[in-house]
């Protein structure tokens, strides 16, 4: 028996990876789902408020990537900078924030082993 995974969607805004629906279904209508991540809400952000996700996109990098859901848990592995990066470049991987970490991580290590080390005495 397969194990199924619900499909998670792509904020356009942000580049959030876990919405519970498209932004625009097939027929361009909003889905009006809040990004817990950014705040943009297709069909109010855009429509009524008249802001593109660029628009969004330049504000909320500007106050700082703040995570916007007061009622949506952020994840742990939540890393805006590289999910917006990755959206908007797809050249860019999207690296969870856990390989991130251990890559940090072993990188400090080698930096602070290497640095303990006594220099190489020469033979003479």
């Amino acid at each position: 028996m397969t194990e199924t995974r619900p499909r998670n969607y792509l904020c356009a805004a942000c580049g959030y990876r876990f919405l519970q629906s498209p932004q625009r279904t097939s027929n361009a209508e909003p889905s009006r789902e809040c990004c817990p991540s950014c705040g943009f809400v297709p069909g109010e952000t855009d429509e009524v408020h008249g802001l593109s996700h660029e628009q969004w996109r330049e504000r909320w990098v500007e106050g700082g990537l703040q995570w916007f859901s007061p009622n949506v848990a952020k994840p742990h592995d939540w890393q805006p900078y590289i999910d917006m990066m990755a959206m908007l470049n797809r050249r860019v991987p999207v690296i969870p924030a856990h390989v991130m970490r251990r890559m940090q991580e072993r990188s400090k290590t080698l930096a602070d082993h290497a640095q303990a080390r006594p220099p190489h005495e020469t033979e003479g």
